[in-house]
């Protein structure tokens, strides 16, 4: 999908926006699977930029939702040094009792700042990327992954047989847990 060092940048015109200022998404490209009789799809061609437009229509929903990314960072340095090692002790998972301990203050110290509207819009925001980046990367993973699966099923002389084996038997997993669901 996208490599570690390339920046993920989106281009928007008025026309992109609703009324409302809601993003509107790209429409789908026309795309009618067809498969042969062994249930393989044929017209793997004409499925990628389908499958590409989903993949972008899917990505401008999540940045969009935090599009304001900026402000995390205009926010954090409004906040006093200790109030950044605390919200970057929650961020990393540390107990409230922890971060007490390590930065020499008191829980209630902890709890009111967690009251106030510009820690806990940072905390959050942070928390919201954190997981956006998180997310793309899996992504990321599971579609090399998937290529990588779909390679061997579809070349079955240039493995061994066991890796043969292997690779449908993932697959077979991957669907009895869709099924499952």
């Amino acid at each position: 999908m996208y490599d570690d060092d390339e920046n993920i940048e989106f281009q928007y015109k008025d026309e992109d926006f609703t009324p409302e200022g809601k993003l509107i998404k790209l429409p789908l490209p026309d795309f009618e699977p067809k498969y042969d009789q062994d249930g393989y799809l044929i017209n793997r061609d004409e499925a990628k930029p389908y499958y590409k437009a989903r993949e972008k229509n899917e990505l401008l929903v999540k940045f969009t939702e935090y599009q304001h990314k900026e402000k995390l960072w205009e926010n954090y340095g409004r906040l006093s040094p200790i109030q950044q090692k605390v919200l970057t002790l929650l961020v990393t998972g540390h107990n409230i009792n922890h971060i007490a301990t390590e930065c020499n203050i008191e829980r209630s110290t902890i709890y009111r700042w967690l009251q106030l509207d510009i820690f806990t819009k940072t905390l959050k925001l942070w928390q919201k990327t954190l997981l956006i980046e998180a997310d793309s990367k899996i992504n990321r993973v599971i579609n090399k992954a998937l290529e990588k699966l779909e390679f061997v099923l579809d070349n079955p002389q240039k493995f061994d047989s066991k890796d043969y084996l292997k690779a449908i038997e993932i697959s077979l997993g991957f669907l009895t847990r869709g099924i499952s669901k």
